[in-house]
């Protein structure tokens, strides 16, 4: 009998050392895909956090570029930096000009300076 238990147990040594070194295989490759699944849910998480700052600060410069291009603001730095100012109603000359000869009262074009 102790001949018959060897050769079984030489037969079903080899299958289970192979069985445990699958095991400790597929162990090793679940442990790094879970770890560089951690690496990227903490990357995605540090880009998405950059995204929502880039968005607040172009936000921010679209109501700067609002602010900067109003009429209010032209006409102040108009004033102050050119030495303009908005004419009054006396200053302001309407000349009407025909199209040729063929003009008619509605294809006049009225310009203003």
């Amino acid at each position: 009998m102790t001949a018959r238990r060897s050769t079984t147990a030489w037969r079903v040594g080899p299958w289970l050392a192979a069985g445990l070194l699958a095991f400790v295989v597929i162990a090793v490759i679940v442990v790094r895909r879970r770890e560089r699944g951690m690496t990227e849910v903490a990357r995605i998480v540090e880009l998405d956090r950059a995204r929502r700052d880039l968005d607040a600060q172009r936000v921010a410069l679209e109501r700067d570029i609002r602010q900067a291009s109003s009429r209010d603001r032209i006409e102040l730095v108009a004033e102050r930096r050119l030495g303009l100012r908005v004419p009054s109603d006396s200053q302001i000359i309407t000349i009407v000009r025909s199209r040729g000869v063929g003009a008619t009262a509605d294809s006049a074009v009225v310009d203003t300076l």
